[in-house]
């Protein structure tokens, strides 16, 4: 009905007819009833419910009420649809619902129904049969009603056809399975973040890389950030917030992860995030760990390696260039303590006693000195090197024995002898032996690194221990070189001061026989003109004068030798 005022209203009008005894109406009498507010509630209920109608038609989802005692059932329409059905084809009740059930899930179903007693919650998922063979996959929500004897009388709730859910979310788990194996066939790890909630899931062979079984520790990036070297975490995190905010293409950063037997392994973190919300906030990450330890263990030493190489080619180049051993071994003996991280040291020759026995006479040593005492022993012999003869220690059972000496608890070695009082705390030890040829020549002494030595350190020494056998016998040799030098210098003078010696000698001698000599032949020249000699006396002035003429001769040939060899005459080939 209109108003005049142009408004619109709802009326009911209710009337009975009149009638004569011809059962002819003649009038009309009536009520009219102003029903706008029932009228337009009960418009406005139909169109919510043609709106649920809708969007449960949209959702795939229906309310639904059962009475447990009576078996009757009540669907709406929708879920006439979700189970295959027209509505309103058959009247529905819960012994049909149970009929729908997949055989393998019935008794799921009947256990969330029990227990919905005590929780007053029926919550399941469970798979349908339609009409035509066809699976769906449905969520059940209901609460659940009890009578005062704990009796379950009725259930009201809802159901959701989530076949589509399922499906994807078994695709996805196929997926993700798929990227699993490819990923752990590689011998990679896989953890999957939501950023939300937390929670992290990890892979069996993540948990396997640290030591761990799959599910050993929580699921939850606690667990991660419990096991991130403290030394890493500040560059992880920065890593971390420079991808999330996109300043960086990727999230890939290698770092060091704890074991469960308290090691650490280094990994190469990669991940990307899959999933943002309206607001392109990261709320899910996927990622990879891969083991790079040995990698990083193989780099590390490769770096040590050319550091190693670096220094004694310097040290060397050092000994060639100045030959001082000292000053060589001094800087190998720095640069030996730092890459093998040892605390203190020394290098050191092997030398021998008059009754043959072993000693080390030291070319560098740490100065570890305790006290003013000690200091001022190191100060005087630093330079000209500490000798040690007591074989009764472990650097002594290295002379004796000619072989490598690691002792990782020397407290408790029985090749130790003690430490003096005040001397520094040893906790390892390493004895190498130097050789050359055959030859012990030397040795070093390294101690307190931090996890000990072993074999791999020995062997990563090697050059180091080649290179100082060659170096000792280097100087050995040019020792020798220059001593048998000094030796050839003091023959030749000593030579040139007895030739010097000789040719004075001569010189003077040959004078000192000329003075008589020239008496005797003048004597004889005298006598040789005397007629009155008898024959027999003048052939013997004649050999006097012949043997006085020769001896002259003699003389006078060694004053031109003495000339000769002193420089103070030519010679000239005529």
């Amino acid at each position: 009905m209109i108003w005049p005022d142009g408004t619109e209203r709802w009326l009911l009008e209710r009337g009975a007819v009149v009638r004569d005894e011809n059962d002819k109406p003649l009038q009309m009498l009536g009520v009219v009833q102003d029903i706008d507010d029932r009228k337009r509630a009960e418009i406005a209920l139909a169109e919510h419910e043609q709106q649920l109608r809708e969007a449960q038609t949209l959702a795939r989802f229906g309310n639904w009420q059962a009475n447990m005692i009576t078996g009757e059932l009540y669907w709406s329409d929708e879920i006439y649809h979700i189970f295959g059905y027209e509505p309103g084809s058959f009247a529905p009740s819960v012994e049909a619902f149970q009929a729908t059930v997949h055989p393998d899930d019935r008794a799921l179903v009947k256990n969330s129904e029990l227990l919905s007693k005590q929780t007053g919650r029926h919550d399941v998922v469970h798979r349908i049969v339609r009409p035509d063979g066809s699976i769906r996959h449905v969520h059940e929500l209901a609460q659940a009603e009890a009578d005062d004897t704990g009796k379950l009388v009725t259930l009201s709730g809802t159901v959701q056809d989530i076949t589509e859910r399922i499906e994807a979310e078994s695709k996805l788990r196929e997926t993700e399975e798929r990227f699993l194996f490819a990923v752990e066939g590689a011998g990679d790890g896989v953890w999957d973040w939501d950023m939300r909630t937390n929670d992290m899931q990890f892979s069996r062979l993540y948990m396997e890389m640290l030591g761990y079984t799959q599910y050993e520790l929580p699921q939850n990036a606690d667990t991660w950030n419990n096991s991130v070297h403290p030394d890493d975490m500040p560059r992880i995190q920065q890593n971390l917030q420079e991808y999330l905010e996109g300043k960086i293409p990727s999230y890939d950063i290698e770092l060091r992860l704890r074991c469960k037997d308290n090691s650490y392994k280094w990994i190469r973190c990669r991940g990307h995030v899959v999933s943002r919300d309206d607001t392109d906030q990261a709320i899910r990450m996927i990622g990879i760990h891969t083991d790079i330890t040995e990698q990083k263990t193989m780099q590390v030493q490769m770096e040590q390696q050319k550091r190693l190489l670096d220094m004694l080619h310097q040290s060397t180049t050092t000994f060639v260039e100045k030959a001082d051993l000292r000053k060589a071994m001094s800087e190998m003996l720095s640069t030996l303590l730092e890459i093998t991280d040892s605390e203190y040291g020394f290098t050191g020759e092997v030398l021998y006693d008059e009754n043959n026995a072993p000693y080390l006479k030291t070319h560098a040593i740490t100065n570890i000195a305790w006290n003013p005492e000690t200091q001022a022993l190191y100060d005087e012999f630093k330079d000209k090197g500490f000798e040690f003869h007591n074989l009764d220690t472990l650097f002594g059972h290295v002379m004796t024995s000619r072989s490598h000496v690691v002792s990782n608890d020397p407290e408790n070695d029985p090749r130790a002898s003690g430490l003096p009082e005040g001397h520094p705390a040893m906790n390892s030890f390493l004895g190498t032996p130097i050789f050359y040829g055959n030859e012990l020549v030397g040795m070093y002494g390294i101690a307190n690194r931090k996890n000990g030595y072993d074999e791999d350190v020995q062997a990563f020494l090697r050059p180091f221990d080649t290179t100082y056998g060659v170096m000792i016998h280097s100087k050995r040799m040019m020792d020798m070189d220059m001593h048998n030098r000094n030796e050839l210098i003091d023959a030749k003078e000593s030579a040139e001061r007895a030739n010097q010696a000789k040719s004075e000698f001569l010189s003077s001698m040959s004078h000192e026989l000329r003075t008589p000599m020239n008496a005797i032949l003048g004597f004889g020249q005298l006598l040789e003109y005397d007629d009155t000699l008898s024959q027999d006396h003048q052939d013997n002035v004649k050999e006097i004068l012949k043997g006085g003429h020769h001896l002259l001769e003699l003389i006078n040939e060694v004053l031109d030798l003495a000339k000769v060899e002193s420089g103070k005459i030519d010679l000239s080939l005529e």
